[in-house]
Order: structure tokens, then sequence, then C-alpha cells
């Protein structure tokens, strides 16, 4: 998705590690954010740098949530399925997310990628591949030709998916991991970082 100029609203969701990184990408990007919403937090936080700090009772109250596009910076743990929870609540509640591809990062044309996912500095994405909505492909990861990752998954820093891999939804892929030709992983699957994982269903 890429940003109307015109629209002068741009909410990150999340303060923490991850959301300093998209943060950052988006600004790489051109685009400025003007909000931090942080979800499920009552109290407002103080205000700073002429950014607005909004919880989701201020976030909701939007006039045109079409004029509010959101970026996902809350981050995926082993476990946690958080980013995936807020990703849903707030496309049930008609939010649009973009979606982030770094400028120093490589996607075939052939690939598809979907609302909401980033591709992060140093990521590659090579022919007739898939990702899925609010996925990471985070620094320096790799993923080869026809492979397919599901949603809310999150491939971390220097993990490699060689050819016609399928990841399921909810996938945690750890730094360093590989993940051999072929192989397809069911949903909420887990490879531990270093991992090399190959040719069976699991």
């Amino acid at each position: 998705m890429i940003m109307d100029e015109k629209k002068k609203n741009l909410v990150l969701l999340g303060s923490g590690g991850h959301a300093s990184v998209v943060a950052s990408l988006a600004n790489s990007l051109g685009l400025q954010i003007t909000d931090i919403a942080v979800p499920n937090t009552k109290m407002l936080l103080s205000k700073a740098s002429g950014i607005r700090y909004l919880n989701d009772e201020a976030l909701m109250q939007a006039p045109d949530r079409a004029d509010y596009p959101l970026i996902n910076g809350i981050g995926q743990k082993i476990g946690c399925k958080l980013r995936a929870d807020i990703f849903t609540k707030f496309k049930n509640l008609n939010f649009k997310f973009l979606t982030l591809t770094h400028p120093f990062s490589y996607v075939d044309p052939s690939s598809q990628i979907s609302e909401g996912a980033q591709i992060m500095a140093g990521a590659i994405v090579q022919s007739h591949c898939f990702v899925g909505e609010n996925s990471i492909l985070n620094t320096n990861s790799s993923i080869d030709h026809g492979c397919k990752v599901g949603s809310s998954c999150h491939i971390a820093p220097g993990a490699v998916l060689c050819g016609d891999v399928v990841i399921g939804n909810n996938c945690f892929i750890g730094a360093g991991a590989i993940v051999t030709e072929g192989t397809k992983l069911a949903d909420d699957t887990i490879v531990k970082a270093g991992r090399v994982i190959g040719n069976k269903q699991t």
C-alpha cells in the first residue's frame, strides 16, 4: 500500500524496539509519522517532538479511518501473538496498514507482498514469492524462488528460506536458521535460531 501524499496522519502502533526500526524505515521512504498509538494502554503518554500520543480510544475517534493509515510497530516474539492480534483488531475496524519495503532490500517484481508486511534492510525476495499480511522479513533475511510465507510470520535476521519453501501462518523462523528447499511448515511452527530444517512436514 502506498500512502497518498495528501494524507496528513500516519500512525505507528507501538513504542518499543521494533517500532523504532520501522519508524526509521518509514523515514527512509520519505514518510512522516504524526501519531504514536500504544494499543491497550489506558493512559496517554506525554507528548514530545511534535508527535501526538494516542491510546485505543483516541484512535477509534478518528473522523475518517482512511486518513489514518497504520504501521504495525509491535514486534513478534516466540509464542506471542500480540502483533497478529493488533493487526486483526484494527483491520476489523476498517483501518489500513502500510506495506513497507526498505530501499536497501530487493523484491523481485514477480513476487507479491501483502498488506502490512515489512521488508527490512538487506532482505531479499526472489522470483514468484508470496509474503502474507503482517509478516516481517527482518534484516538480511532471504527467501528464494517460489517461497510462500503465511500471515503474521517473522523471518528473523539472517534467516534463509531456500526455494519453494511453504511457511504457514504465525510462524517464527529464528535468526540465522535455514529452511531447505521444498520444506513445508505448518501454522505456528517455531524454528530456533541457527537450526537447519529440511524436507519434511512439521
